[in-house]
């Protein structure tokens, strides 16, 4: 996306740089935090740690990202190619799961990974 977003140049080498850097970043903070969380509170507060964080985005989001300049009306919604999506990624999910106890013969793990999810 950046790179075709951005022309060759200054300003995309900038973005990438800039996105690199927030990457690494990110991946050295995770780090520290999670084996933090997991050595003073529990594993599962990993997990919970996301609910504050993206409400703080969100919000943070809100705030300084611009609006809609252009004044159009809002797409509408997918809600069957959402829902179809998310039936897809949790059927797969379920599959995958079910392998170290089923194997990869299993009838229903089969017919899932097959199906073109």
């Amino acid at each position: 996306m950046l790179t075709g977003t951005f022309a060759e140049g200054p300003s995309r080498t900038r973005a990438l740089a800039a996105w690199t850097a927030v990457g690494v970043a990110g991946g050295a903070a995770g780090n520290l935090i999670g084996g933090a969380l997991t050595e003073y509170l529990s594993w599962r507060w990993i997990l919970l740690v996301n609910v504050p964080v993206g409400a703080v985005g969100a919000l943070v989001g809100a705030r300084l990202l611009p609006g809609r300049r252009d004044g159009g009306s809002r797409s509408r919604l997918d809600v069957a190619g959402a829902t179809l999506a998310t039936a897809g990624i949790a059927a797969l999910t379920f599959a995958l799961a079910r392998v170290e106890s089923h194997g990869w013969s299993n009838a229903l793990t089969v017919e899932v990974m097959t199906s073109g999810c």
